[in-house]
């Protein structure tokens, strides 16, 4: 339910993040690292270190006011370059 949400926020911010999935049942190191206690669960990471995360199926809207505030800035186009 929630995938193809995360897999469209991931093709709209391409370059600001990456979408990673995980099976809890066959990575069960990695689900204990995060602490993982209940799925779906969404975790941004910046730099190996835990920004955020969200626990539960919600809808698009809810799922872009979440990030929007973690997502690096969109690089503006230098004014002085040519048409691309």
């Amino acid at each position: 339910m929630v995938s193809p949400l995360v897999e469209r926020l991931g093709f709209e911010h391409a370059g600001r993040l990456k979408v990673v999935k995980l099976n809890v049942d066959r990575a069960p190191a990695i689900s204990a690292r995060f602490g993982v206690q209940g799925i779906p669960l969404l975790v941004l990471v910046r730099d190996g270190s835990e920004l955020d995360r969200l626990v539960g199926a919600v809808p698009l809207r809810r799922l872009q006011a979440w990030l929007e505030p973690h997502l690096a800035p969109v690089a503006e186009r230098d004014s002085t370059a040519g048409p691309a």
